[in-house]
């Protein structure tokens, strides 16, 4: 059963009273983002490319495969989310006594969380600032593989431009079907069930998963939302920049690479980028959805399975137990702890 360690807890406190207020105080200015219009469906054209191709070479039609028209997926995918995040064993009878175990580690445990909340809070937007820099950044890198940090990044990204090739022409139905096939799939797997094969145990625990009672949280939403963007910021910057914001030296290194930094953003806006294809947007979208969904699923496109037949009841919500996975899938890539443990604490304060 996963409990949230309170030794985990105290030690990112401790780390945070130390890093944080200098590293809010010494951030240095940042340059302004240029306007670039087009770049995330770009973005999402270039890392969907290979998705895009398969579906447009599969010799098969997905039409009708799910046997639903869009369903809504949500709730679904919301379950999955926080059964990952907090580690709960397959989708059963033993779910409740999960959730009722996470939600009252978690309200143990809120004053320190309290405590966390209210010490980051100075540092929200000085982060959401970086965040928009450091996603500008990881978009150049997943359209053009070109790290804007680095002197060399502009005749990179022009070569990088000349070589794209947007002709691909797949079928907008066909990849909406393989989206949500994939995403299903995904979603199951993180309940704990291999689909096709489990398909029927996999609706039975669907079935029995409405009667599901989602226990509150005392922690108030905001203070949610406040941890939630400051670790999710976090993340991004420590990924996209690659700087560790809790290491020493963090706002020097940020200062040390804005010159390069600055320079590549003036260029870039100057660039220009190529004119996309009719349906860009939506077909950036789907892209993303199949490249998130098909790894999780562990799928190639031409093996995806036919699952008609499934109904999917209306699942409970997650409620507040959403924002508190999000929190706990955010805090290990911002501070480098894991914070939900999937077994019981040998600490027994941790534990409802």
């Amino acid at each position: 059963m996963p409990c949230m360690c309170l030794l985990e807890l105290n030690a990112a406190i401790e780390g945070a009273e130390m890093a944080l207020p200098e590293l809010s105080a010494t951030l240095p200015s940042l340059p302004e983002l240029p306007a670039m219009p087009g770049l995330p469906e770009l973005t999402g054209l270039a890392a969907g490319l290979g998705s895009f191709e398969m579906a447009a070479d599969a010799s098969f039609d997905m039409a009708g495969a799910i046997g639903l028209e869009l369903p809504d997926l949500s709730g679904l995918m919301s379950m999955a989310h926080v059964g990952g995040a907090f580690g709960f064993p397959e989708l059963s009878a033993d779910w409740q006594a999960s959730l009722d175990l996470a939600a009252g580690s978690i309200n143990i445990n809120a004053p320190a969380l309290g405590e966390l909340a209210e010490l980051v809070a100075p540092m929200i937007s000085p982060a959401l600032g970086l965040q928009g820099l450091a996603g500008l950044t990881a978009s150049v890198d997943a359209a053009f593989g070109v790290d804007l940090m680095l002197p060399d990044a502009m005749p990179q990204i022009e070569m990088a431009l000349g070589a794209m090739d947007f002709s691909f022409a797949p079928s907008l139905d066909v990849m909406m079907e393989l989206g949500l096939t994939a995403q299903l799939m995904a979603a199951a797997e993180g309940l704990g069930f291999e689909l096709p094969g489990e398909l029927p145990a996999f609706a039975a625990a669907l079935d029995a998963a409405v009667s599901l009672e989602v226990p509150e949280l005392t922690i108030p939403t905001p203070e949610w939302s406040g941890l939630i963007g400051l670790m999710s910021a976090m993340e991004e910057i420590n990924l996209a920049l690659g700087i560790d914001l809790m290491a020493p030296g963090a706002a020097a290194a940020i200062e040390l690479g804005l010159p390069t930094l600055e320079a590549n953003l003036g260029a870039l806006e100057g660039l220009g980028l190529p004119e996309l294809p009719a349906g860009a947007e939506a077909a950036a979208s789907l892209g993303a959805s199949l490249n998130a969904a098909l790894p999780a699923a562990g799928m190639e496109i031409p093996a995806m399975p036919e699952l008609g037949g499934l109904a999917i009841p209306e699942l409970p919500a997650m409620g507040d137990m959403s924002l508190a996975a999000a929190f706990a899938a955010s805090f290990e890539g911002a501070m480098g702890g894991e914070l939900m443990l999937a077994m019981p604490c040998p600490n027994i304060f941790c534990i409802a």
